[in-house]
């Protein structure tokens, strides 16, 4: 077993959170402290949660570059649709003088 008693400083942290926070850590302190049993099944869980929150980042970033690839085509197949009319209307132009 591991004696965890870790202070960390959060920079830009509101007011109320913080004294939330210490008010926490004192509490805590006052009870002896957190006993937490560090195990293999503890391990893996962690492991298995980051392999998961890091599969889940891929897929969120691919799909918001596809949707952008989609936007994109959108916009070239409507810029070249713009071409085609004003290629149209020049050709519309000569064929009227």
């Amino acid at each position: 077993m591991f004696l965890l008693n870790i202070e960390s400083l959060i920079v830009n942290m509101k007011e109320q959170s913080l004294v939330a926070r210490r008010q926490v850590h004192d509490a805590v302190t006052a009870l002896g402290g957190l006993m937490v049993c560090i195990n293999k099944p503890l391990i893996h869980s962690v492991k298995m949660c980051m392999h998961i929150t890091k599969k889940q980042l891929r897929n969120s970033t691919k799909r918001k570059a596809e949707t952008l690839m989609k936007e994109l085509e959108a916009k070239e197949a409507s810029h070249e649709n713009i071409r085609e009319l004003n290629f149209i209307n020049i050709e519309i132009k000569t064929l009227k003088q």
